[in-house]
């Protein structure tokens, strides 16, 4: 019984041998290469002419693509490094344009022209601060803005009735612990021969300070309103260029008061 088995099983390996080699195709009927037809390809006519034509027409449009690419890369190099290089500054009295104070396209006109301005300033600085812009910029166009604060909130004792009850009143200020600054009011008529502990920009900020006095020994204290409103001035330039910014970034001006500054925009 094995020895059939073995013959049957060398039968079936001669056979599937021969059909997968294709010499069975004809007589099977199933082609052993299946779908392929590689006698197609042993019937082509010269096909290395054919590869070869092929090979050239594909190479001359890559060659050209490479071409374009690498000049489109160089134009783009060229106009980076054109970018990254700084404009040079015309240097005015040692100074460049770098140091001129930082400006905002809306701070310019349609000319370039720059609108910068300084301060505020008190009454007390204004002329000192005058005589330093004409030094700087001298024959230059500059104005003055007048500026008007609110209203003043005083810590005020009185008004008293003469001299001698005021006198009063100031010694007993004197004698507090580590002292008390005040000051002696003559204005306006409803304050006069009155007294203030501070002045302050708002009602609240009186009202905090206030407490704190009371807990001094302050007791007849109270907040008014001093109906005055202070004025300052600001300092400035509308038509500067380059040149004039930084000429005038470098004054120092009295009081610790800041540089110039961008004009704020209009409401």
């Amino acid at each position: 019984m094995l020895r059939v088995l073995a013959i049957v099983l060398l039968a079936a390996n001669l056979l599937y041998f021969g059909w997968s080699m294709g010499w069975l195709d004809a007589v099977v009927g199933i082609r052993a290469a299946g779908d392929r037809e590689p006698q197609r390809m042993a019937r082509q006519v010269s096909p290395e002419l054919v590869l070869l034509e092929a090979s050239a027409s594909a190479s001359a449009p890559a060659e050209s693509a490479s071409e374009t690419k690498l000049a489109a890369a160089a134009a783009a190099s060229s106009s980076t490094s054109a970018a990254a290089q700084p404009a040079s500054t015309p240097a005015v009295n040692g100074l460049t344009a770098k140091s001129a104070p930082a400006v905002s396209a809306s701070s310019a006109g349609s000319n370039g022209a720059l609108c910068l301005e300084a301060g505020p300033f008190a009454a007390a600085d204004l002329p000192a601060a005058e005589k330093m812009m004409q030094a700087a910029w001298p024959g230059g166009n500059w104005t003055k803005q007048r500026i008007e604060g609110d209203a003043e909130w005083l810590i005020y004792m009185g008004p008293y009735p003469d001299d001698a009850w005021l006198e009063r009143k100031k010694g007993e200020l004197s004698r507090i612990r580590g002292g008390l600054p005040y000051e002696v009011l003559t204005a306006p008529e409803q304050l006069a021969r009155g007294i203030s502990l501070g002045r302050f920009p708002s009602q609240a900020a009186a009202e905090q300070r206030l407490e704190q006095l009371r807990l001094r020994g302050i007791r007849t204290a109270k907040i008014v309103n001093s109906g005055n409103r202070p004025v300052t001035t600001m300092l400035r330039v509308t038509d500067a260029d380059t040149a004039v910014a930084a000429r005038l970034a470098a004054v120092k001006w009295p009081s610790g008061k800041a540089g110039f500054t961008a004009c704020p925009k209009p409401p």
